[in-house]
C-alpha cells in the first residue's frame, strides 16, 4: 500500500510498497509563471537544488492553466509530465529521465516542436489536428512523433457529447499505425472528418 506526505507546495511524496518514492508536483493556474525548474520541488526556497535528490527517481508533474509558461527544464529525475492549456509552452530541456508526456490542449493547431526526447506521447486535442495527425506519412505533423516509440492520440465528439471518440494510435517498433478517421477533401477541397 502507498503511503502519501504533503509537503505543503502543492507537492506530494508516495511511497509504494516497496519503499520506493514517487512525487507528484502540481502547478495548476498560475497565469504568471514562464519557467518550472527545480525550485518547484523544493518545499523551502532556502533549500539547495541537491536536495531534490530526495525525491527519489519517479517524478511526475502536472502542469496546467499556465498560459505565459514557455519552458521546463532541469530536471533529470523527470518521468511522467502532464500539461494542459500551456499555449506558449515552447521548450522541453533536461528532462532525460522523461518516459510520458501528456499533452491536453483542444486549441492547439499543431504538434509543438519540442517531442524530441518524448518516448510515450498521450495527445487529447480536437479533430483538425487530430486528422493531420491521421494522415501518418503523408500527414504535416508524421516527422514531429514518427520517431516516438508509442503516440495515443484523441478527440473528442462535441456534437454528440462522446469522448475520445476518434482516435490514432502509432507504435515505431514494431511499426503500427490504426485510425477511425477516414480524412476527405470535397470539391472544393476542404477537408472533412467521416468517422
Amino acid at each position: 500500500m502507498a503511503t502519501w506526505a504533503s509537503t505543503g507546495s502543492g507537492l506530494i511524496v508516495a511511497k509504494n510498497e516497496n519503499g520506493e518514492k514517487r512525487t507528484t508536483q502540481q502547478i495548476i493556474s498560475a497565469p504568471a509563471i514562464k519557467h518550472v525548474g527545480p525550485e518547484f520541488l523544493l518545499p523551502h526556497h532556502h533549500e539547495h537544488p541537491s536536495a531534490l535528490e530526495n525525491f527519489g527517481s519517479d517524478l511526475k508533474i502536472q502542469v496546467a492553466g499556465c498560459p505565459s509558461l514557455e519552458r521546463i527544464s532541469n530536471l533529470p529525475n523527470l518521468q511522467d509530465l502532464m500539461i494542459i492549456r500551456c499555449p506558449e509552452l515552447k521548450v522541453l530541456e533536461g528532462l532525460p529521465a522523461l518516459h510520458r508526456l501528456t499533452l491536453e490542449d483542444y486549441d492547439m493547431k499543431t504538434l509543438p516542436g519540442y517531442l524530441q526526447d518524448v518516448r510515450d506521447l498521450r495527445l487529447n486535442c480536437d479533430i483538425s489536428l487530430l486528422a493531420s495527425i491521421a494522415e501518418g506519412k503523408s500527414g504535416p505533423e508524421w516527422d514531429k512523433f514518427s520517431h516516438i516509440k508509442q503516440v495515443n492520440a484523441y478527440a473528442d465528439d462535441d456534437d454528440n457529447n462522446i469522448e475520445r471518440k476518434w482516435y490514432v494510435k502509432y507504435t515505431g517498433d514494431p511499426f503500427s499505425f490504426k485510425t477511425n478517421i477516414n480524412v476527405s477533401a470535397d470539391a472544393s477541397g476542404d477537408e472533412s472528418v467521416v468517422g
